[in-house]
């Protein structure tokens, strides 16, 4: 199109088209309530000083990050995981979204954005661009001062989640597969290197490094998704997770069941959220 004109406007609701455009010929339009506002993706081109992060999310995740800014509010995780795990989950729940709905509305109102080393950073430029943006934070020390690190922010996160103690996404996997444990049973988990045990299975999520480390044998945890999707209890405890994670960004938490607004660690411009295996 660009060899036949010296300007060419194009609108689509096709995040795969819109990121076909570099991010300097982008911009996202809104509509809030009869008021229309555009903001481009990227102003000026990227440049050597450029954070990686931001590089990367541009560059090698633009297709990923034009979806999400598309929907009516955006998640922005700690890490990788829980990007591809939140999307195995809304992938599974929705092939059962007659019993199991929560993973068709997650998909429909909520978009996630990979992050790669740096959550501020990615935090920051999608609050520039969109004006319902929530950052997931994992439990450990690490997970605290990126949460005190995104309440300080220019565009200060007005709402941030949290995994318990301690918690990653994989503890959170983990929570999922014990209303079955049976479900580690299948011998195709066996080839794809995932243990048969519970506690097996917490050990191997928490080697850090080697071929043993089980937390980024992404073959492995397609696997244990498949497995997942063929037991009802499980599907149940993810539909409730999505389902809260819904209602936690777009209705103000009204309803939750495994999660609490944590009001200690709250501030004026940022509300946090924790979640609790056992319940609300």
């Amino acid at each position: 199109m660009q060899a036949f004109a010296t300007q060419a406007l194009v609108t689509t609701h096709s995040p795969t088209i819109a990121s076909a455009c570099s991010p300097t010929d982008l911009l996202i339009v809104r509509n809030d309530n009869g008021s229309l506002s555009g903001v481009p993706l990227l102003r000026e081109p990227l440049t050597n000083s450029t954070p990686n992060a931001i590089r990367q999310l541009l560059l090698g995740d633009r297709p990923q990050l034009v979806d999400a800014l598309m929907h009516e509010h955006v998640l922005a995780p700690e890490g990788k995981s829980d990007f591809l795990w939140f999307s195995r989950l809304a992938r599974i729940l929705e092939i059962t979204s007659n019993r199991h709905p929560a993973g068709v509305d997650f998909a429909v109102k909520i978009g996630v954005v990979p992050t790669h080393g740096s959550i501020g950073q990615t935090s920051e430029f999608l609050a520039a661009r969109h004006p319902h943006v929530a950052c997931l934070v994992d439990g450990d020390a690490e997970g605290y001062r990126h949460a005190d690190q995104l309440k300080g922010l220019t565009h200060a996160i007005s709402l941030i989640v949290s995994w318990p103690k301690d918690w990653t996404i994989e503890n959170v996997i983990v929570w999922i597969l014990e209303a079955d444990p049976d479900v580690l049973q299948d011998s195709l988990l066996r080839e794809a290197g995932v243990p048969s045990t519970m506690e097996e299975l917490t050990s191997a999520f928490a080697v850090t490094g080697g071929q043993a480390r089980l937390k980024s044998n992404y073959l492995a945890h397609d696997a244990l998704a498949d497995a997942l999707a063929t037991s009802d209890p499980c599907l149940a405890r993810a539909n409730t997770l999505l389902s809260d994670m819904v209602k936690i960004l777009t209705s103000g938490g009204s309803g939750a069941k495994y999660f609490q607004r944590d009001d200690a660690g709250s501030t004026t411009t940022s509300i946090v959220w924790n979640f609790h295996p056992t319940g609300g």
